[in-house]
Formats: C-alpha cells, structure tokens, sequence
C-alpha cells in the first residue's frame, strides 16, 4: 500500500515478533520491512532461558534483573562472544541465502522470490499470499 500511494520513501517499516535467523529476515524483506528487530535470538545467545520472570526482577540467569546477586550469573566476558558469534553466523547465513536465490542484494529480494508450502504441497508466493487482490 505504501508503494500504491508513493508513500514508501516517507513512511519506514520496522518488522519484529520471532524473527530468529536469516530467513525471517528475508521473509520480512520480502513483505517490505525496512528494518528487522530480533531481540528473543538474541536474548537466547545471550543466555535466556526464557524463564518469564522479566518483570519480576528475578531472571535466575542475570539477562534481566537489577538484583546484584542475579547479576553475577551474567558473566559478560563469556556471552559477548556468543553474541557476536551469533550476529557473525547470521550475517554469513543471510548473505548465502541472499546468493543463493540469485540476488546482489537484500535489497533486491520481494514478495515475489520467497515461497511458502501449504498443507495440501501446493506452492505459493509471498506476493500471491499476501497481496493479491481478492
């Protein structure tokens, strides 16, 4: 819709919610995001358990807590590493999917190159899932 109304340049989309490896951030290119967050993969490099007790200042790991016992869990010497190494494979996976669908660039990749299988093995493109006209 942004490009019908040539609104696309005005208005940027930044797309989040389980973007976990490269292909969500090709989907998510795909459908039009300008940008992609991807805070849970990212947490988890880090050392959540998705334990749920965020809010509660409790995070029996030290990702999310104030309290300074907790805290010594996190040892951030140790999970920096993971965090970059986790950021650097993701980087290389996305450049080799990006290669491997033919393209120079993300940036090059739409709504028509990205497939998806429904139940009954039939193919569809993103394009025809999301933005054909019913």
């Amino acid at each position: 819709m942004l490009i019908k109304y040539k609104l696309k340049d005005q208005i940027k989309i930044i797309a989040s919610g389980k973007a976990i490896d490269a292909f969500d951030i090709v989907k998510f290119k795909a459908l039009g995001a300008d940008a992609i967050g991807m805070a849970r993969s990212f947490m988890l490099s880090l050392g959540c358990i998705q334990a749920r007790e965020c809010n509660l200042d409790t995070c029996p790991v030290g990702v999310a807590t104030q309290d300074e016992d907790l805290v010594e869990a996190l040892v951030v010497e140790d999970k920096n590493v993971r965090v970059k190494n986790y950021h650097a494979k993701t980087i290389l996976a996305l450049k080799e999917l990006v290669s491997a669908m033919g393209k120079s660039s993300i940036n090059d990749i739409t709504a028509k190159d990205v497939f998806r299988r429904n139940k009954a093995g039939d193919l569809s493109s993103l394009e025809q899932i999301y933005f054909s006209e019913n």
